[in-house]
């Protein structure tokens, strides 16, 4: 996996881990939980979001950051899952 959001010598490459950052911090996106994977021919984004302004905002956002690269935005309406509750399993 490239740790390139760009490919080499693009003039508007950055760091994945500068475009995780600033995708998940940005104000009209501000989801700390986000995924992102780049798989070289495109980024994809995975995670929850609250209401679909957001998942548009993911889409808008991500293009700002890295123009010209495919944005496969997987990213869902809704709660994120929350993990399992170990208290469950001890009360049985």
């Amino acid at each position: 996996m490239s740790d390139a959001a760009q490919p080499p010598g693009s003039p508007s490459g950055i760091r994945l881990e500068e475009f995780r950052h600033r995708l998940r911090t940005h104000p009209r996106v501000a989801t700390p939980h986000l995924e992102v994977i780049d798989l070289g021919d495109r980024i994809v984004i995975a995670g929850a979001v609250p209401d679909v302004e957001r998942r548009r905002a993911v889409d808008e956002v991500a293009a700002q950051l890295v123009p010209g690269r495919e944005i496969d935005n997987r990213v869902q309406v809704g709660e994120p899952p929350q993990p399992p509750d170990d208290r469950l399993e001890t009360e049985l």
